[in-house]
């Protein structure tokens, strides 16, 4: 084995993604010294030759590429005068050079169809043992449900979930191996733990429909949907029965209104959010600010929550923070994204695109009452699985892009 060599170094590189992905839900610092290793190891392959990305605007998508610019523009231009430049700037860098390394390291030392599997899997396995986490910590406080989390952020962990959730279903549903589907629905299950002991409640609304969508477009049945979905809602229903704390929080979204934190944001987190895109309309206050504006500024009284640090959305964040130019290109590059992955989808067949799909919804339904767009952790796996993505559509360019066009003729 050379250091230097090309084959040794992706190979370094491939190892140490392998250990970002198991430590990803585990824990953050060990998951960041992988990431590291893998960002150094992606750097001495580019020194030693430039590698290739074979097809990198067809697969990706000019239309998505051009709207990630313009957002990036935006978020530039909003810090022209913006009241926390500093803040932005270390923003702008851990969105769009640090945690975006792992898609380029992906890029960079992935390339065989079982390398995608096995790094696939190890993200799930880490979800799995997270599960089991957080089932102790449940068990630890007496069986009870609350924000129990593992070792993440109970915020990511939701994300986490209503990510893996949709597409652990579908593999329940499309996948060839039998002992791997078997393995897929044991994973399912106990995520299904993991998501009511976590009680994050805009996972709980957004997970039904997604994966009863996953399981609409991957059955060909479609009667055996109809059932799953309404033995979820038994399955729901019970638990909403016999758990006082399942009902309470249930509760809590049905009468949101009365709600504490929901009270909070509509009234006074997101209105300091609008107060703040009404003053600057154009290009906002700028990126990164919201938070000096909040605290010194535009904190409205009676607010409760004085010391929360963003708008608990990604849209009113970047309403507030880029103006009616940065919503306009997020929004824009969130359906375009949708869109293109649900087209290409239909005219092909392939489910690379629907794990496409599931994950980038994932995190912007969540998004609509958290800033999960700012989440490190939560952006690092889905750069991870857009890479992954890549790598397989690239590999498989044969059965992916020709069919696609070949389906446009």
């Amino acid at each position: 084995m050379k250091f230097s060599a090309v084959a040794d170094i992706e190979r370094r590189g491939y190892f140490y993604l392998c250990g970002f992905a198991l430590a990803s839900c585990l824990s953050m610092a060990v998951a960041n010294i992988f990431l590291g290793l893998a960002a150094a190891a992606t750097l001495h392959r580019w020194f030693r030759e430039r590698p290739r990305f074979p097809r990198f605007l067809e697969i990706v998508g000019r239309p998505v590429v051009f709207l990630y610019l313009a957002l990036f523009a935006a978020e530039l231009l909003s810090m022209v005068g913006g009241l926390d430049p500093a803040a932005g700037w270390k923003r702008l860098g851990n969105h769009d050079i640090v945690w975006p390394s792992v898609l380029l390291a992906t890029l960079v030392c992935v390339h065989e169809r079982h390398q995608v599997i096995r790094l696939a899997e190890l993200l799930v396995l880490s979800l799995v043992l997270n599960d089991l986490y957080a089932l102790w910590q449940s068990a630890q406080a007496g069986g009870q449900m609350g924000r129990f989390s593992g070792g993440m952020f109970y915020m990511a962990y939701g994300t986490a979930l209503l990510t893996a959730l949709p597409l652990l279903l579908m593999y329940m549903i499309r996948g060839r191996d039998r002992v791997r589907r078997w393995l897929a629905a044991g994973a399912f299950f106990l995520s299904l733990v993991g998501l009511f002991l976590n009680g994050t409640r805009t996972v709980w609304v957004m997970v039904l429909p997604l994966c009863a969508l996953a399981a609409f477009l991957c059955t060909r049945y479609k009667w055996k949907c109809v059932v799953g979905v309404l033995a979820g809602a038994a399955v729901f229903c019970e638990l909403f029965s016999v758990s006082p704390s399942v009902h309470a929080r249930v509760m809590s979204i049905v009468q949101m209104d009365a709600d504490y934190s929901m009270q909070e944001r509509q009234h006074f987190v997101w209105a300091s959010a609008q107060r703040m895109f009404d003053d600057h309309p154009l290009t906002g206050i700028g990126y990164g600010s919201f938070s000096k504006a909040y605290h010194e500024t535009y904190i409205l009284p009676g607010a409760r929550e004085p010391w929360l640090q963003h708008a608990h959305s990604n849209l009113m964040q970047e309403l507030s923070e880029c103006g009616i130019l940065g919503i306009t290109a997020f929004v824009a590059l969130w359906l375009v994204f949708s869109v293109q992955a649900a087209y290409r989808w239909w005219k092909t067949g392939q489910d690379v695109y629907l794990v496409l799909l599931f994950a980038w919804n994932a995190i912007m339904l969540h998004g609509l009452t958290e800033y999960t767009w700012d989440r490190s952790i939560t952006m690092k796996m889905f750069w991870m699985i857009y890479g992954l993505a890549y790598v397989w559509i690239a590999r498989h360019s044969e059965t992916c892009l020709r069919t696609f066009h070949d389906a446009k003729k």
